[in-house]
């Protein structure tokens, strides 16, 4: 049974009647905001000509995609692969590394306008969604111009679409997500219809880009989740007529289109961030050897090799992808907690390549140890669950552990490194088993490396060796601690990555027993693995940033970020346009209040405002607000650093709520006024027909009192529906236009911060430093006194582990990441 269609002007809520506005005077307005749009987000684009903020990252990324080299992010891949898609477009070969903040674009012959300006056109469309958004949530054409102006004069949003980063598509694909779901539910009176079925289609077709941006993009698909079960449940409702079969096929309809559709999106994302990045990389450490195997270049691509006594192997942990090492010092004699250790000389998990990961593999019968060393010896291999020893090549030294207490777990035990004849416990404490994850078909099976998971079990003690990311105090050099566990637990599993013939001069034999290299995972194997390690990583990101703020303050524009700044005097500082914010603040603050005390006084049904109105308000209002906290309520519970770029998806819709509260003050004011000249006009009948009435039979009428000329006025029943010829007197256009010009002179009087194109002076510099939590670089009008210094402002820098997973790279660990290892862990 289908629904009657909605009138022509009854927008979101069904009841509203106000007429909106004219298409003509619509289609001008939306000319003049699409032409804005594009001069302010494309003005000057190409300064600075050198790499700001974050650019850093996100440059970095493209270019590795466009070498298919692989790397890590926190982010899932879409965004990155549009970005390397348009470098490759214009001709772009990936060979700048986007090393740091400040180097010059042109010199390094990188295409950045064009990689820029993506950004900026879409920027550039969120204005134009936000003005078509206001129309159909079915405001009128002030407060689409307010809702636009709001948007297209921001400060913040145009900063963060003039550069290469990832807001921009997030921001946008957020809100055309949310324009999308609004246009299908206009159609809702016309279910399965042909523009039904397309708004529907483009409602999933949105979430699926927004969740391939940001994780934010999760929040979208919550908003439109909860607005997908009240609908539903609107249609089970017995009073539409809808049979259970009806109601099964909107219910099928919204799942293929709003589940199915943007999860398979998702998953092609990654199906070609895999197909592309198929080259070792700088974020091969992050991820598993089963995973590494998968890409060309990489150690754990290659075949297995066999493990024979003798041999110089390094361990590597398969969790924590941190090798077994040692080193010359020792375990301090007392710990923090005053307990005493062995002082023997110290075992770590360290996570480079080092000569100090190297141990030779020995037979428990030291009185093999001479015949192995010979280089006329035959090749022994090391079978599952042979009993070893392993002598750590640098100093000697043999591994063992014993009952005295780990440094860190104190419920586990210290693994330390003696030299033979130095220690009390007697040689078989020297002794470890080697126990497959995986028993293997063949009889005695030689141990071999990559492909073979294991545990390194000591018998004497009942432990395993185990390390995880928890650094050593400064005498460790914060490196890993090592110890042995009990419990039995996947992250017991090591495996040998490097096995090197240093003593005989036969070459090793190919292992017997074992398929070669590692199994290699299939799509969802990876998948997996990634998106685990990406929202692992993305938990993990707690380290202090100089311009982090916490969630609350957003709103208030208590303080911005510094992206870039030259010796000119020029700089870029993210903020948002104050005023344009401090309106979009009063008027949410306005609605809630002014919606709270309608909602108690209409428990004594009193009525402050036409019932139409306010059904409209809840409708679109309340669809609007939930957008809102749903995109800004979830990051005041988060733990990881945040930053004011975090507010942009929930501002846009702040925005949106803006523009329908400014439209609620229009409407009613408009409403009254119109409601007022209808009254006199009514009375003015009235007391004509009384007064006819009393010349004939005076006797039975009763004068009739004059009503109060009030703009809000309480009512015990439901105020009759809004005229429709109500329009909006030029009081509102003059206020309108002046919100507009307001906002607009606030944003020209920032724009140098945001553009960063203008060489300002320290004074005209100061002058737009309204709140002092505003870190501008060069902000010092004059020289102070020396008991009144300055508080040191930090420079720009990018957010490198912050949003990214990717930890510092200092000098040192220059050849250790062109070997595909992880920086020191500082």
């Amino acid at each position: 049974m289908a629904l009657p269609k909605s009138p022509k002007y009854a927008k979101f809520s069904g009841d509203q009647t106000f007429e909106t506005n004219k298409d003509g005077n619509f289609k001008i307005l939306l000319a003049i905001v699409t032409i804005l749009s594009l001069v302010t987000r494309f003005w000057n684009i190409q300064s600075p000509a050198e790499v700001v903020f974050d650019e850093v990252h996100f440059g970095k990324f493209a270019s590795q995609l466009i070498r298919r080299e692989y790397f890590f992010d926190v982010h899932p891949p879409l965004g990155r692969l549009l970005l390397a898609f348009i470098g490759w477009l214009v001709g772009y070969d990936g060979h700048y590394n986007f090393t740091s903040i400040g180097e010059d674009y042109i010199e390094n012959n990188v295409p950045y306008i064009s990689m820029r300006s993506y950004n900026a056109l879409l920027g550039a469309c969120v204005p134009i969604l936000v003005l078509k958004s206001l129309r159909e949530l079915g405001a009128s054409l002030p407060a689409c111009a307010v809702g636009a102006a709001l948007a297209l004069f921001d400060n913040a949003l145009v900063c963060q679409s003039r550069l290469i980063l990832l807001d921009s598509p997030l921001v946008l694909f957020c809100i055309f997500a949310h324009y999308a779901w609004i246009k299908f539910y206009n159609y809702r009176r016309e279910p399965f219809s042909i523009r039904w079925w397309i708004w529907l289609s483009l409602t999933g077709f949105g979430l699926g880009l927004a969740m391939g941006i940001k994780m934010v993009g999760l929040l979208t698909v919550a908003v439109i989740g909860l607005a997908v079960l009240m609908d539903l449940w609107r249609l089970m409702d017995l009073k539409l007529g809808l049979t259970l079969t009806n109601v099964a096929k909107h219910f099928m309809a919204r799942a293929l289109l709003l589940i199915a559709l943007p999860v398979a999106m998702y998953l092609i994302y990654f199906v070609i961030h895999f197909a592309v990045l198929t080259n070792s990389g700088t974020g091969d450490w992050m991820m598993t050897p089963t995973f590494q195997s998968t890409l060309k270049g990489n150690r754990m691509a290659g075949d297995s090799i066999p493990v024979f006594y003798g041999a110089n192997v390094t361990i590597k942990h398969y969790d924590t992808h941190a090798f077994l090492h040692s080193h010359a010092q020792f375990y301090p004699l007392r710990h923090s907690d005053g307990k005493v250790s062995s002082q023997g000389q110290q075992v770590t998990g360290y996570p480079h390549r080092d000569e100090n990961n190297t141990f030779q593999i020995l037979p428990e019968n030291q009185k093999l140890w001479a015949s192995i060393a010979s280089p006329e010896s035959e090749h022994i291999p090391v079978l599952e669950k042979d009993r070893v020893v392993f002598r750590h090549v640098s100093t000697g030294a043999l591994l063992l552990t014993h009952d005295v207490a780990s440094p860190l777990t104190r419920t586990n035990q210290e693994v330390a490194c003696f030299k033979l004849g130095t220690s009390k416990k007697p040689d078989s404490f020297y002794t470890f088993i080697l126990q497959p994850e995986k028993k293997s078909t063949g009889d005695n099976p030689q141990i071999v490396s990559l492909g073979v998971r294991f545990k390194i079990y000591h018998d004497e003690t009942g432990v395993s060796l185990k390390t995880y990311k928890s650094a050593l105090p400064s005498w460790g050099f914060g490196q890993m601690e090592v110890n042995g566990e009990r419990k039995a637990s996947k992250s017991l599993l090591w495996f040998f990555e490097d096995v090197r013939n240093v003593v005989r001069k036969k070459p090793m034999p190919k292992a017997k027993g074992r398929d070669d290299g590692i199994a290699k995972p299939g799509f969802f194997a990876k998948f997996s693995e990634l998106l685990a390690r990406m929202i692992a990583s993305n938990s993990e990101l707690t380290k202090v940033h100089p311009y982090m703020t916490p969630a609350y303050e957003w709103p208030f524009v208590t303080r911005g970020v510094s992206y870039w700044q030259d010796k000119a005097q020029k700089q870029i500082y993210l903020i948002g346009n104050p005023i344009g914010w401090w309106f979009v603040l009063a008027a949410m603050i306005f609605l809630g209040t002014f919606l709270f005390i309608q909602m108690m006084a209409s428990r004594r049904r009193v009525y402050l405002v036409n019932r139409s109105l306010l059904r409209w308000v809840h409708s679109a209002g309340g669809f609007v607000a939930l957008a809102w906290a749903m995109h800004y309520i979830p990051f005041m519970f988060m733990g990881r650093s945040l930053f004011l770029h975090h507010y942009l998806p929930a501002l846009v819709f702040s925005f949106i709520l803006a523009g329908l509260a400014y439209d609620f003050c229009v409407k009613t004011v408009v409403e009254a006024n119109n409601q007022t000249a209808d009254d006199d006009n009514q009375r003015e009948q009235d007391d004509t027909a009384q007064s006819t009435a009393t010349a004939k039979n005076d006797e039975h009428l009763k004068k009739r009192p004059k009503s109060p000329k009030l703009p809000f006025r309480p009512v015990s029943t439901s105020l009759a529906k809004p005229s429709k010829r109500a329009k909006n007197p030029k009081s509102v256009w003059y206020i309108t236009i002046s919100l507009i010009v307001i906002f607009m002179v606030t944003f020209i009087f920032f724009a140098p911060m945001s553009y960063g194109d203008t060489s300002l002076t320290r004074e005209q510099i100061a002058s737009r430093k309204w709140l002092n939590t505003w870190e501008y670089q060069y902000s010092t009008a004059k020289k102070k006194s020396s008991d009144q210094k300055d508080k040191p402002i930090p420079p720009p820098q990018a957010q490198e582990a912050m949003d990214h997973g990717l930890p510092e790279v200092n000098a040192k660990d220059a050849q250790a990441a062109t070997d595909n290892a992880p920086p020191e862990i500082s």
